[in-house]
């Protein structure tokens, strides 16, 4: 994401009557080959988020409720970090977002986890929808797939190395958020043409652009 403009805010222009820190979560997808690794069936998948700060966690997690997927994960779900305000985020401040499975009572398994930074290199609040590629778990590669005990966050790691087909279709993910943004000029009828060509693509490309991520949005100023 850093490639291509952010949109980005400064802490300081924000009221204090803004309230605490937010973050939308919308969406986890991937391909039939990675949904067969992690071997859950979308079941009883929720996604936990996590402030931390230079590898240190800031107060407590928050996360999304249990839910019974049939075809797709998908939230909309609003997280509020009661504890932490907009005008007082550090400038090296990340969001760590947790992918978990609850495997039975009391059975917490992580299937995944990605960082968003939440500053840009200016230090400016990022804002708008994000697609943070999953590093998947290594117990999801061991015979029999996730242990079903209690995961502790790992350190940040950078995601798995992606093919040509998947980084032609993130950068085109960048580009329809600069497009989300508004930053590209709009025009009705070449739109169109434009957005059934991606899905044309899509469709072209099937399981091999698909690397598991979950889909955020940060607040639009």
């Amino acid at each position: 994401m850093s490639a291509l403009h952010e949109q980005v805010v400064m802490t300081s222009d924000l009221d204090p009557a803004v309230g605490p820190f937010r973050i939308k979560i919308e969406s986890f997808e991937c391909s039939k080959a990675s949904l067969s690794q992690i071997d859950c069936e979308l079941e009883n998948l929720y996604v936990q988020a996590q402030l931390m700060e230079q590898g240190c966690e800031i107060g407590l997690p928050t996360r999304t409720g249990y839910t019974s997927f049939r075809t797709h994960c998908r939230w909309s779900e609003l997280l509020t970090f009661h504890h932490q305000s907009y005008c007082e985020l550090p400038r090296d401040a990340e969001v760590r977002v947790m992918l978990m499975w609850l495997a039975g009572p009391g059975r917490h398994v992580q299937l995944g986890h990605a960082s968003l930074r939440l500053m840009s290199n200016k230090g400016r609040l990022k804002t708008g929808r994000k697609k943070l590629l999953l590093h998947l778990s290594p117990a999801l590669s061991s015979p029999g797939g996730p242990s079903g005990e209690e995961a502790d966050p790992p350190a940040p790691d950078d995601p798995p190395a992606a093919g040509t087909v998947a980084q032609r279709m993130e950068r085109l993910e960048k580009l329809l958020q600069r497009y989300d943004r508004g930053d590209m000029e709009r025009s009705p009828w070449l739109d169109r043409l434009a957005f059934r060509r991606i899905e044309q693509m899509n469709q072209e490309a099937g399981d091999r652009a698909w690397r598991p991520h979950v889909l955020v949005e940060l607040e639009r100023w």
